[in-house]
């Protein structure tokens, strides 16, 4: 899934798609908040960072309030 997702986000980076670089990157988070391996906090912590300032900046409110559960969910 993370290799999907990697793709997915290089994608729509290159192709301007900004609120779908949110969502993949929220969605990129929450599969290295389940994982928990050496890193992946701290990786998904700064991908959460930068989705929730361009989630914000495009009024993408139903994602802005999964990144706040996210941030919120002790972890695994």
């Amino acid at each position: 899934a993370e290799e999907d997702l990697e793709t997915a986000m290089a994608l729509c980076r290159s192709n301007g798609a900004r609120g779908y670089v949110v969502e993949v990157s929220v969605e990129l988070a929450g599969v290295l908040l389940k994982r928990q391996a050496t890193g992946d906090a701290e990786r998904a912590a700064a991908l959460l960072e930068e989705a929730s300032a361009e989630a914000d900046r495009l009024g993408m409110a139903v994602f802005t309030q999964r990144i706040r559960a996210l941030r919120a969910e002790p972890p695994s």
